[in-house]
């Protein structure tokens, strides 16, 4: 069967988020911090009771304190300028580089996030913590020296 020919509708499946990382950070980008977005809750529809939902975050505490604010490095010939900042409570992430003569640049935006604002919105829409972990070890999550907040989330 082809996956264009499935009505998603009737579907009940499991989600991990590194399918999902495009399309949840253009999501946290634009929405507010403590409002589940439209479209959380429309993914959720597809979770089946007792799915997990594993989200991979930045610690939002981390970035703040350990932002650097210019990177620059070669790859493979190309020279490239990363800058970052945060501006009200987002995080903007600007990459330029020049190749073959054209000049490229590109912005990335991210809401910063914490433990809280995921345990209101995982609440919202219909999710236990199961497990919060500060790396990708498993490591505890320590909100002032974790680089990462991955949830492991239960639909109820």
């Amino acid at each position: 069967m082809h996956m264009a020919h499935l009505h998603l509708r009737e579907l009940a499946f499991q989600m991990r988020s590194d399918e999902l990382r495009k399309y949840g950070q253009e999501v946290l980008a634009r929405d507010p911090k403590r409002e589940a977005p439209a479209e959380v809750l429309d993914l959720m529809a597809y979770l089946k009771p007792g799915g997990i939902l594993i989200v991979d975050f930045f610690n939002e505490t981390w970035v703040r304190n350990s932002l650097v604010p210019t990177i620059e490095k070669e790859v493979d010939g190309i020279s490239f300028r990363i800058q970052k900042f945060i501006d009200r409570d987002k995080v903007i992430k600007t990459i330029q580089f020049n190749d073959k003569g054209a000049d490229y640049q590109f912005v990335e935006e991210v809401s910063l996030l914490g433990f809280e604002e995921f345990e209101t919105m995982f609440k919202q829409i219909g999710l236990s913590i199961e497990a919060c972990f500060g790396s990708y070890a498993l490591g505890p999550f320590e909100k002032q020296s974790s680089e990462r907040l991955i949830l492991v989330g239960r639909k109820i």
